[in-house]
């Protein structure tokens, strides 16, 4: 499943075969080098400015590099793949036109958000980043959170979870006889896409963040947690406090499927969803 650049770049579809060719190159030099900044990276007059005419050119868009990848993604039958989804923050605080810019999480803060979809082999080696949703903030919405709770979820930033997901979802389609799982973070664990239409071979794992009722009137914290360990084992972590590196002892377990309540909505009828 692992892409090659000169398949990535032939494959590309800016609709020139010349911006195709400055694309691979431009690819070739990044593979083996992607710390440092266009002109560090590039070293030769030449390169750096054809690098900056490349980025300027307005057939070459966001959604063009993304499909160059996805478009020649091949799947295997009966193979496991994840969809790992997560949402970063570029700070520019600082730089230059960073005025230009909307807010992150204060005023002052600037930058934007990215909202990744990272597809890898069930061993966790990344195919490609297969979507990608990104955003900022403007400074009058920064005092309006109450508000923005309880607007319909198609107008919430969470909604990206949503969306990377049937994205996902929609291209695997296409391969019944896969199997793939979705991986979200603590934010991905909202009504709305407990509640969705997965496929057959579409699953979930999504860290809780919310401790919620079944319709038993229990917590599904308590539960897991009186549970016995299926099996447990250790891994080496860093702790941020210490400083230092320590084993972490996990355990897994299991629970038959239960039945959820959702979170009161004022005005809404929501239903209980099976996980």
């Amino acid at each position: 499943m692992i892409l090659s650049i000169k398949a990535i770049w032939q494959n590309a579809i800016f609709g020139d075969y010349r911006i195709n060719i400055r694309f691979g190159k431009i690819l070739q030099t990044l593979s083996v080098q992607i710390k440092h900044s266009i002109p560090l990276t590039f070293k030769e007059w030449a390169d750096i400015k054809g690098v900056y005419r490349f980025l300027n050119n307005k057939k070459v868009t966001d959604k063009s590099i993304l499909e160059s990848q996805s478009s020649i993604i091949s799947v295997e039958p009966f193979a496991t793949y994840l969809a790992i989804h997560d949402t970063t923050e570029i700070d520019l605080t600082g730089h230059r036109g960073s005025d230009n810019l909307g807010c992150l999480s204060y005023k002052n803060k600037k930058g934007f958000y990215i909202h990744n979809t990272l597809l890898t082999d069930q061993a966790g080696i990344p195919a490609c980043i297969f979507n990608q949703y990104y955003w900022n903030r403007s400074a009058e919405s920064l005092s309006k959170k109450k508000a923005r709770k309880h607007l319909p979820i198609e107008q919430k930033e969470s909604h990206r979870w949503i969306e990377s997901v049937e994205k996902v979802n929609k291209y695997f389609n296409a391969y019944p006889q896969s199997t793939l799982i979705n991986i979200c973070d603590r934010e991905g664990d909202i009504y709305e896409m407990l509640s969705m239409e997965y496929p057959a071979h579409s699953h979930y794992i999504i860290r809780s963040c919310n401790n919620r009722r079944t319709q038993e009137e229990e917590k599904i914290w308590d539960l897991v947690k009186s549970q016995s360990a299926i099996f447990s084992y250790e891994i080496e972590v860093f702790d941020r406090q210490t400083l230092k590196k320590r084993n972490a002892h996990l355990e897994v377990k299991w629970l038959p499927k239960v039945e959820l309540l959702p979170t009161y909505r004022k005005g809404e009828k929501v239903k209980a969803v099976n996980v």
